[in-house]
């Protein structure tokens, strides 16, 4: 995943760090234009367990709303609050690293806006977040 951001194929990450050297080299070398901080809760040790590992900007500056939002709407997905969805995919992507800034964790959203906003920053394809919400799939709640 981690790569996938560096590379440019993804917009954010979450990776877990499990060693201080690691740590400090992967920070040493991140490119131009990708960040990483640490992410939700971590150790109290000389590094975070989990980095939150994001490009510059916003979601906007990736993903166009209307087109989106036409795309849920096409396959008959309404039950999101746009109005929501608009005001995150506009925030900073470090915004997200946060969970008690943004209202909500990434590996745990239990929201349709919510949702839609995890699925463009770790790029999942927009049909697998459309079906989950259609309930054409389900996982299991401990892995969320």
């Amino acid at each position: 995943m981690n790569n996938a951001v560096q590379n440019g194929t993804k917009t954010a990450a979450t990776i877990y760090m499990n060693d201080t050297d690691v740590y400090k080299s992967f920070m040493d070398t991140l490119p131009t234009g990708i960040h990483a901080t640490p992410y939700g809760n971590y150790s109290k040790s000389e590094h975070p367990v989990i980095l939150f590992v994001y490009r510059d900007g916003s979601l906007a500056s990736y993903f166009n709303f209307e087109q989106v939002m036409q795309v849920y709407r096409g396959h008959s997905v309404d039950s999101i609050d746009w109005e929501r969805v608009k005001y995150l995919i506009e925030k900073p992507m470090n915004y997200f690293a946060n969970e008690d800034e943004c209202g909500f964790s990434l590996q745990s959203c239990r929201n349709n806006h919510t949702l839609v906003v995890t699925g463009l920053l770790l790029g999942y394809p927009v049909e697998s977040t459309i079906a989950w919400l259609k309930g054409d799939i389900s996982v299991k709640s401990e892995t969320l």
